[in-house]
């Protein structure tokens, strides 16, 4: 991300528990968060780079998932009815081919702010713009998946590995982050770190989606939404590191009850991990907490499914519940569950698991509630 000041002091990055946030600091006179100086943003998109179809609905889905946020700031898109450039005094999003611009990014943000002291500590955002790399196919790097499909998301339906196959609208999220005041995150599973690697799955679809870490951020920024509700949420994803400012991500597994990674092979892009039926096993997964407030006493329950669409129709193997869900950082948990003995061997399942599986929360989302890993009996 480029923070172009207009006048002022230093800008710099700071952390807070998790998140990393835009600030102007003035020294001894104080400091304050660098951000759009009302909750609410409109951002035009280029009909060129977005047209009717399927690059359009995406863009807005990416904002619609952007929205859900439990923070007070929201983010509305319209047509560019001018050229989209930038320094132009409008937020914009588009596509370009111009490495001048990319310097080499999959997509970059530009912010134009100010950080000064008048009487107080004057710091806001004036113009923020995303751009994403439209280089042919043929030597970009970057090569946009528009359809939510697993088949052709990298990591799901392409196979480990390969940089083809991103979902656009986990970038721009990580980008519409930037836009409202954060930086990247590189300490926890977060879309502001490897956005590519952060995804909500269930079924034969992925959802880009902001998560807890970012949410928190905004909440900090812009404070919570009084009339938004609940948002649990469950992911196949965990924090496995870092590369420089970006935190990586990669599968949450499956382990004994000695605390050893069963065996896995990759199929169509998806581990599968080998189980002994009548075994007991530890399963790994990132709980969130992508609503207002905290809550306890969550309930789960695990179930054995034939596919990867979870419900609760599948054979339920566990319940139990988690004893407090506060948002502010994801939380990694193993819980333990017994594969049935009952299953059929050599034979491919999904071990599933709902949060909230019988609605006593009220939940803004339910399509988040869902995950799986892939298993197959011995």
């Amino acid at each position: 991300r480029r923070l172009l000041p207009a006048l002022g002091f230093a800008l710099l990055t700071t952390t807070a528990q998790a998140y990393r946030t835009d600030t102007c600091d003035i020294g001894i006179l104080g400091s304050a968060d660098i951000k759009f100086p009302s909750n609410t943003a409109t951002v035009r998109y280029s009909a060129t780079s977005f047209p009717a179809g399927a690059r359009l609905d995406a863009l807005v889905n990416g904002f619609s998932q952007f929205n859900k946020n439990p923070s007070n700031f929201r983010l509305s898109q319209a047509v560019a009815t001018a050229a989209t450039e930038l320094g132009n005094g409008r937020n914009d999003i588009w596509g370009s081919t111009s490495q001048q611009i990319l310097d080499g990014a999959p997509a970059i943000a530009y912010s134009w702010t100010e950080c000064y002291w008048f009487f107080g500590v004057v710091a806001k955002v004036n113009e923020s713009d995303v751009i994403f790399d439209y280089t042919s196919t043929a030597s970009n790097p970057f090569e946009w998946v528009f359809s939510r499909a697993k088949s052709g998301v990298w990591n799901y339906g392409v196979s480990s590995g390969n940089s083809t196959g991103r979902l656009l609208q986990t970038t721009q999220l990580h980008e519409l982050g930037h836009l409202a005041g954060l930086q990247h995150e590189s300490r926890y599973y977060n879309v502001m770190g490897a956005d590519f690697e952060h995804l909500d799955t269930n079924s034969s679809n992925v959802n880009a989606y902001m998560g807890e870490d970012a949410a928190t951020g905004l909440v900090a920024l812009y404070g919570v939404r009084s009339s938004y509700g609940q948002d649990l949420a469950v992911a196949h994803w965990r924090r496995t590191g870092a590369t420089g400012e970006y935190s990586r991500h990669s599968r949450t597994r499956i382990f004994n009850t000695s605390g050893t990674e069963l065996s896995k092979v990759n199929v169509g892009g998806e581990p599968r991990y080998n189980v002994t039926r009548g075994a007991s096993v530890r399963v790994e997964l990132t709980y969130e907490n992508l609503g207002r407030t905290s809550q306890s006493n969550v309930p789960i329950r695990f179930y054995i499914s034939t596919n990867d669409v979870i419900t609760t129709s599948d054979t339920q193997i566990a319940s139990t519940t988690i004893s407090s869900l506060g948002r502010g950082l994801p939380d990694l948990l193993q819980h333990t569950v017994t594969v049935p003995s009952s299953l059929a061997a050599t034979t491919d399942y999904w071990l599933g698991v709902i949060v909230d599986p019988v609605s006593t929360i009220s939940d803004a989302d339910r399509n988040n509630n869902t995950s799986y890993i892939r298993i197959r009996t011995n």
